[in-house]
């Protein structure tokens, strides 16, 4: 089991929100483990990171492309890559989209990642629990 903070930012709605957030490490066959702070976003069916990211981590993104839909009708063009994701010591092999754009959150979706987690939001606590499934 390992707890994440909950992180306190400004929404331009709502004034000053809580957010959950989680460290975690991303490696690909060309590159050392890089940090990964990212959105935990039950919503979103794939993770996802800006193009810097993905050119830090050594990644073709001229290869494997797609578009993603996210809020209304604006699809952002991506790159999909298997990389390792390191949460809590544990690795696992997951797919992340590289949007070709800059200006896109970290976001740690459902795939790959649910499935290997129980994941426990406590909204009052300001935490988030991942406990690993066996």
């Amino acid at each position: 089991m390992h707890e994440f903070e909950y992180r306190e930012e400004e929404s331009g709605i709502f004034g000053k929100v809580v957010r959950p957030i989680i460290t975690a490490e991303v490696k690909s066959e060309k590159s050392d483990w890089q940090p990964f702070i990212a959105y935990i976003d039950s919503g979103a069916d794939i993770s996802i990171a800006p193009r810097s990211f993905g050119e830090a981590l050594g990644l073709d993104l001229s290869r494997n492309l797609n578009k993603v839909k996210g809020i209304g009708d604006a699809r952002v063009p991506i790159s999909i890559h298997k990389v390792d994701i390191k949460i809590n010591g544990k690795v696992l092999r997951v797919s992340l989209a590289i949007a070709l754009i800059e200006k896109i959150p970290y976001i740690l979706g459902r795939s790959d990642i649910f499935r290997s987690f129980s994941i426990d939001f406590r909204e009052k606590l300001k935490k988030i629990i991942f406990t690993e499934e066996k």
